[in-house]
């Protein structure tokens, strides 16, 4: 008897926090929040640069902080994600690493943006779309 008592109370329990957190839940929910995840959120940010690149463009470059800040510097898992983000957001354009493209974005903080500017030929045309996102056209 005590036995199924126990079981009873511990179901009952489960029932309640269940209902309690799903109320919680329910009350915070959004429908904003089903497009504000990383994926629609980066998507937004590159839809100005991906307006700006030709339509006859198939390959750009793409520069970030891991290219030009020595280890330590940056977190390597943010410049993996952010680039993945960049080919699928800029998707069919082929996205490569590095600056030997006629076209390259750079995806810089402060710090590298001076050292790459720095080691980079003049008149090349730099559009700023601000969030550290530049794109670079090489005549």
């Amino acid at each position: 008897m005590l036995k199924k008592l126990a079981i009873i109370v511990l179901a009952l329990g489960s029932i309640v926090l269940g209902a309690w957190h799903l109320v919680e839940y329910a009350l915070k929910w959004n429908p904003e929040f089903i497009a504000n995840d990383m994926i629609s959120s980066w998507d937004k940010r590159m839809a100005d640069l991906r307006a700006d690149l030709p339509a006859d463009v198939k390959t750009i470059g793409y520069v970030g902080n891991w290219d030009i800040l020595p280890d330590g510097d940056y977190i390597y898992a943010d410049e993996e994600t952010e680039f993945v983000l960049t080919q699928y957001a800029l998707s069919p354009v082929i996205i490569e690493r590095g600056d030997d493209e006629e076209w390259v974005i750079l995806n810089l903080s402060p710090k590298a943006y001076d050292i790459w500017i720095q080691s980079q030929p003049q008149g090349m045309k730099i559009t700023d779309y601000g969030l550290r996102i530049f794109l670079v056209h090489k005549p």
